[in-house]
């Protein structure tokens, strides 16, 4: 009987031995399956970061260009504006062709204007955009870029009309032998200027912030 229940105990005994060596083995493999997981986790969230700001960094670089560019736009405008302070300033019947002939660029000048998007479309459809931590950030470039879509638009409104006065006037010349006098009379390269300062303003707003973002 005695025998027996040394037997017994040493089964039990062996069991337990083995339930614990296997407990111990299970707790292994759980902690490397924890620590597989959150070094994952880990990665995938230090990728999503630097995805993140490669793409704030093109966006950045696009704003720049696009600034770039409406500075430009900007003194193409500005000579036109100087043709309409010279029609302000000089009597029409003291005008002549040789006068004019400086201001011919800008005159027949029909170019249409174009921002830059392709970077904050990319940005857009990635689906990073709910990475972004600061939601007024977020909201300020959605913004500038309306803006920039917005003139656009009505920019190229503009000189579509020019256009076709220019082409008009081609058919059937001014009778007092001054181009597009009522297109430059009316203001209306103030307004493309005023236009041109309004969104080139958003767009330094928007540049400085994704400069201190980054």
């Amino acid at each position: 009987m005695t025998e027996k229940k040394s037997n017994k105990k040493l089964r039990v005994q062996f069991k337990l031995k083995q339930f614990g060596k296997y407990f111990r083995e299970l707790s292994i493999i759980t902690l490397g399956i924890a620590i597989t997981l959150a070094v994952g986790a880990w990665i995938s969230k230090a990728n999503e970061k630097r995805e993140l700001s490669e793409y704030l960094n093109i966006v950045k670089m696009e704003l720049e260009e696009n600034i770039k560019y409406i500075e430009r736009e900007t003194e193409r405008v500005e000579l036109m504006i100087s043709y309409t302070k010279f029609l302000n300033s000089t009597d029409k019947n003291s005008i002549s062709p040789d006068s004019i002939g400086k201001y011919w660029d800008v005159i027949g000048n029909i170019s249409r204007f174009a921002f830059t998007r392709n970077a904050f479309d990319m940005f857009q459809a990635s689906g990073m955009m709910r990475l972004v931590a600061d939601k007024e950030l977020l909201l300020k470039l959605w913004e500038t870029y309306n803006d920039f879509s917005t003139a656009e638009t009505s920019l190229n409104m503009i000189i579509e009309f020019k256009r076709e006065e220019l082409f008009a006037e081609l058919r059937n010349p001014p009778s007092d032998g001054i181009p597009m006098r009522l297109f430059y009379q009316a203001g209306i390269p103030r307004t493309i200027l005023n236009a041109l300062n309004i969104v080139k303003k958003q767009a330094m707003e928007t540049l400085e912030r994704l400069e201190q973002e980054g």
